[in-house]
């Protein structure tokens, strides 16, 4: 009878003995904001997307809490775009956007910066 090891890596299980390996689940908590930067071309106009946030534990609602000054908007899915009034008014520069997410547990923050060209 032949032996097989004990322990294999994902990649392996797959490959050799046809077992789809499943993550591990996600923790139980808070949102925890992913840090990112977007480049943003300049002039921009209003609706241009500037870049998806991302977070663990399946937020439900977004916010820019800080630096969006009007400027930009984010979607229930994170979507981040130039508003109307963001298309009138931004100007070369690296602007520090503080994004909010939330779920029934709670809510957690980072900065995404933009830089504007």
């Amino acid at each position: 009878m032949p032996q097989y090891p004990l322990v294999v890596s994902a990649s392996r299980a797959r490959s050799f003995y046809g077992i789809e390996v499943i993550g591990t689940p996600p923790i139980e908590g808070a949102p925890v904001v992913d840090p990112d930067t977007f480049e943003l071309a300049l002039p921009a106009v209003s609706g241009a997307a500037v870049g998806t946030a991302t977070a663990t534990n399946t937020p439900t609602s977004w916010a820019i809490s800080a630096g969006g000054n009007s400027d930009f908007a984010i979607s229930s899915g994170g979507a981040i775009t130039v508003t109307t009034l963001g298309a009138t008014r931004l100007v070369p520069g690296t602007r520090n956007l503080t994004i909010s997410a939330t779920n029934s547990t709670g809510t957690g923050s980072n900065i995404i910066e933009v830089n504007m060209q």
